[in-house]
């Protein structure tokens, strides 16, 4: 039986992972409808939409691979050793191709993440200097990562030195880039929040933005908190159980992605749809100065009483975004019609 082992791993991981694709499944169909409800042809929608298709492909995809895998695997062999070796096979088209299909996920799953921060702290270069470092390497290693696989000698696994140092990098940079990004929105909308304290609309919806920070934190920990008990596995050399953390974060990334644009549905009070669709907002398109459907203010009233507060009001939008500029200026915001 202790032949079995790695086998034995994969398909306990594989049982995970369809549990968790399950969860996925029920959060990807409450996230196409609001996608489809809110739809309106624009660039914000369709840029949405193309994330989540990607991410629901590549998810699929992913759990498509390991399944097919497991079947050829007991097919090929009836017996314990061949079965062991059908898995222990890191070379094979079915391996080589799981973890290029992960990469893909893990890339497209963090330029998201990058464009988000990059959109929320109004383009600022220079605050994103370390997370694009971090995501050029992230890609570099991981494609690295999977063209090394069909270079391993039979019998090898991925705990040669040049293996271990190569999957290792890419891990680890995955978790800086989603740490330093989550810790970037969070800090910018905590930002936010204490410069408009006190701050109330006509409708009287408070400016609460404190419920954006914690979703986004409480979001970001779910996938970081994963995949850091990945590496640690991984790095302590736990096969069985590093199998099962590997083979659970496709469906995790699923899963965290469609939350936060499902909240914005099933908020249990309109502030929470507010702040929420302020970080959809932020995450997919900055606002412009001339951009419709928005009330514009400007927070340097909110210290100087002898200037005219300015209140454009414009038709009533969906989606609310505050695009901070560099002196700390909130561009301009719209209110989100509460869901019916």
């Amino acid at each position: 039986m202790a032949q079995l082992a790695f086998a034995a791993s994969e398909v306990v991981a594989i049982t995970f992972e369809s549990l968790f694709y399950g969860l996925y499944m029920m959060l990807f169909k409450e996230c196409v409808q609001v996608l489809l409800r809110k739809h309106k042809g624009d660039i914000l929608s369709t840029r949405l939409a193309a994330v989540t298709g990607s991410l629901f492909v590549l998810i699929t995809w992913h759990l498509v691979i390991d399944i097919t895998r497991l079947v050829v695997a007991f097919n090929v062999s009836t017996e314990i050793i061949g079965v062991e070796v059908q898995f222990n096979d890191l070379r094979s088209l079915g391996s080589v191709m799981e973890t290029s299909v992960y990469v893909a996920m893990t890339t497209v799953s963090d330029a998201f993440l990058l464009y988000r921060t990059f959109v929320i702290w109004n383009r600022n270069v220079g605050i994103m200097i370390v997370p694009m470092v971090l995501f050029v390497a992230d890609v570099g290693t991981g494609i690295a990562a999977a063209c090394s696989l069909g270079l391993l000698n039979p019998g090898e696994t991925f705990y040669v030195q040049h293996q271990t140092e190569i999957t290792t990098a890419f891990f680890s940079t995955t978790l800086a880039l989603n740490g330093i990004c989550t810790a970037l929105i969070a800090s910018r909308i905590w930002w936010h929040q204490h410069m408009m304290a006190g701050l109330v609309l006509r409708t009287g919806t408070s400016m609460s933005l404190n419920r954006v920070a914690t979703i986004m934190v409480e979001s970001g920990a779910i996938y970081s908190s994963t995949l850091a008990v990945m590496i640690a596995t991984y790095v302590s050399e736990s096969t069985q159980a590093f199998y099962v953390f590997l083979e659970m974060i496709p469906p995790v990334i699923g899963i965290v992605f469609s939350l936060i644009i499902v909240r914005v549905r099933l908020g249990q009070s309109h502030e929470t749809a507010v702040a929420m669709s302020t970080f959809v907002a932020h995450a997919i398109q900055p606002t412009t100065q001339d951009e419709e459907n928005a009330t514009a203010f400007n927070l340097s009233d909110l210290h100087d009483s002898r200037q005219n507060r300015s209140i454009q009001h414009m038709p009533k939008s969906n989606l609310l975004s505050d695009h901070c500029g560099d002196i700390g200026v909130v561009k301009a915001v719209s209110i989100v019609a509460e869901e019916p």
